[in-house]
């Protein structure tokens, strides 16, 4: 079934307006990040922002650390054009992990403004991301590695900090 992306996601490069996007129900979770960037924002299956967040950045990390080499790799021999797709998906992980991290739903068309108020952020986290999602090449990829890394460590940093705080709430 096709499924017409929302106003919010209709931002350069992702998607144009009126554009669609293919959802397959029978797709897993990583399989549908990788078909389309925010299919999980788009589609609201799963929603991650509201439950199993850190396990789904998990899973969105785990698959961004697969693919780096590949495409360092390719940039190194300036291949960086085969490889546009991934890089939208890529650049849309990151803002999926950083959303998802402070409990909220992607919108692209506000994403300056949301990282200022996020409470969870890796430091100057409003220009690292806005310089990946409009720096091309390996120099936005190499930030974009990063700042994925920062985003881990913090995701992790969370967790504990939430279990830690539901064992107080138990004693």
């Amino acid at each position: 079934m096709y499924k017409k992306v929302p106003s919010s996601f209709c931002v350069a490069p992702f998607y144009r307006d009126g554009e669609e996007v293919y959802v397959d129900e029978g797709q897993d979770f990583i399989t549908r990040q990788l078909s389309y960037p925010f299919m999980e924002d788009i589609t609201a299956f799963t929603k991650p922002w509201q439950v199993n967040t850190t396990e789904a950045i998990r899973e969105l990390q785990r698959t961004f650390t697969c693919q780096k080499d590949r495409h360092l790799a390719l940039f190194k021999e300036g291949k960086g054009k085969e490889i546009a797709h991934e890089q939208l998906v890529m650049k849309a992980f990151m803002l999926q992990s950083l959303y998802w991290l402070n409990g909220q739903r992607v919108k692209l068309t506000q994403v300056a403004h949301d990282v200022h108020t996020f409470t969870h952020a890796p430091l100057n986290a409003a220009d690292r991301v806005l310089f990946v999602l409009h720096g091309q090449g390996d120099r936005g990829f190499v930030q974009l590695c990063s700042f994925m890394e920062d985003l881990n460590k913090l995701n992790e940093r969370v967790d504990l900090l939430k279990k830690l705080s539901k064992r107080g709430s138990q004693l």
